[in-house]
Parts: C-alpha cells; sequence; structure tokens
C-alpha cells in the first residue's frame, strides 16, 4: 500500500506543481498522518457508540462501531507482564504499548482501584482480596497487584501503536526506485479503508489541500490511464 500511496501522493503534488516530497519527508509525514488517523479513529468509535445508544443505526450495513472496531481491533495484543520483586509490581519492556485495556491473572479479570481505595481496602478486615478476586493499581508504567502471593501469571490486553512507515529505496540513475525487500521496509498498518485518508493528511502536510473526492477522481483517470499503456 505504501508505494501506491507515495505514487499517488507525488503524483498529485506534481500535478498541482507543489515541487517533490523526498523519500525522508514522504516517511515522516507518513508517519504523522497514519499516527493521526490511529488516534481519530478511537474518538470516532466513542461518538459512534454514543450514536448507536440513541438509535441512530438502524442496519447491519451503517454499523459503524462495528467497523471502527474491527479497524482498532488490529492493533490489539496480550503482553506477559514481569515481576518486580523490588518494589512488588508488574511492568512491561514493550515500547509500543499505546493504551491498556485490561489485567488479567490466569484467565481471570484483574479489577482496576484508585490508590485511595486501594488503601481502604488495605484497611477494611472485611474486604477479602484474594487470587479469585485480585485488583491492581497503575504506578506509571509499572502496576502493583494485590494480593502479594501473585508473582506471575500475569497478563496485559492493550493496544499498540502502528509501526511508523518506511518508504525503502535504492537508488538507479540518481532516482529512488522502491526497494520492498530491504530490510527496514514497512507498509502502512491501518486499515486499506483509509488510504484516501492518509493520501489527504500526508498532502495537507505537504502544504496542499484536497478532498477526498478529487483524490478518487485522479485514481481512477491513473487507473484508465494504465489500462490504456497495457492496450
Amino acid at each position: 500500500m505504501i508505494d501506491k500511496i507515495r505514487n499517488t501522493v507525488l503524483s498529485l503534488i506534481s500535478k498541482n506543481n507543489r515541487g517533490y516530497l523526498t523519500p525522508i519527508e514522504f516517511n515522516l509525514y507518513a508517519d504523522m498522518a497514519q499516527l493521526y488517523i490511529f488516534e481519530k479513529d478511537f474518538d470516532e468509535y466513542s461518538k459512534s457508540i454514543v450514536k448507536q445508544n440513541n438509535r441512530l443505526y438502524n442496519s447491519e450495513y451503517s454499523d459503524t462501531p462495528k467497523f471502527l472496531r474491527e479497524r482498532i481491533d488490529r492493533f490489539v495484543k496480550y503482553v506477559t507482564l514481569s515481576y518486580n520483586s523490588t518494589p512488588k509490581t508488574f511492568s512491561y519492556s514493550d515500547t509500543d504499548i499505546y493504551k491498556i485495556m485490561n489485567l488479567e491473572y490466569n484467565g481471570t479479570d484483574i479489577e482496576e482501584v484508585s490508590k485511595m481505595h486501594l488503601n481502604k481496602l488495605k484497611k477494611a478486615s472485611s474486604t477479602t482480596v484474594d487470587e479469585k478476586y485480585p485488583i491492581y493499581t497503575r504506578l506509571g508504567n509499572d502496576f502493583s497487584v494485590l494480593p502479594i502471593t501473585i508473582v506471575s501469571g500475569v497478563t496485559c490486553l492493550c493496544i499498540k501503536r502502528p509501526k511508523a512507515p518506511n518508504w525503502t529505496y535504492t537508488v538507479v540513475n540518481g532516482n529512488p526506485m522502491f526497494n520492498q525487500s530491504a530490510g527496514d521496509y514497512q507498509d502502512f498498518e491501518i486499515h486499506p479503508s483509509q488510504e484516501v485518508e492518509l493520501i489527504i493528511k500526508i498532502l495537507g502536510y505537504a502544504g496542499l489541500t484536497i478532498t477526498s473526492e478529487q483524490v478518487m477522481q485522479f485514481s481512477k483517470n491513473e487507473e484508465i490511464l494504465q489500462e490504456t499503456k497495457k492496450q
């Protein structure tokens, strides 16, 4: 997808006499665009749930929450947390975690409580916190889990950030040529349905404002042109 998007972006920039994007500039704008669209999906999902609860979606084909959830689910993963004896906490080493959704202990959900509530639970003699009903509180990127007898088996359900796209190339006759076999090649990770939105956002960072209809019409014209050349 990344090569197709770059070709479209460069063609539109050239068509509008906006100069040229170097591979470094394209990769930078591509990363910014992907992250912007990725984060926007969460806001749109929240709004769509409100509309769904108000019965504003009335058919299977307009199930916007489901469609957005499928786009977000591409980034859901489980991470096994490491136990730290001093202090007695669990932590993760992954650097791509965007959002923590849930903690589990051997398949049992661990309930999150506030630090203030945690102190009250510790003092309340009538409250039982055991391995059947574990709780946790978050301390930065660490998690304090009770009871303290839990020292392993804790996993984290989370959403990871999409990897930074990288259009890789080799120089041929002074021109960069796409090289998908490069070791650091990385395509876009967001859903293919967001291709037009990516193009528009990258063009925006490059200083060119364009609508989705214009992008789709341009792409259609390019396809017709390519088919004509094959004949």
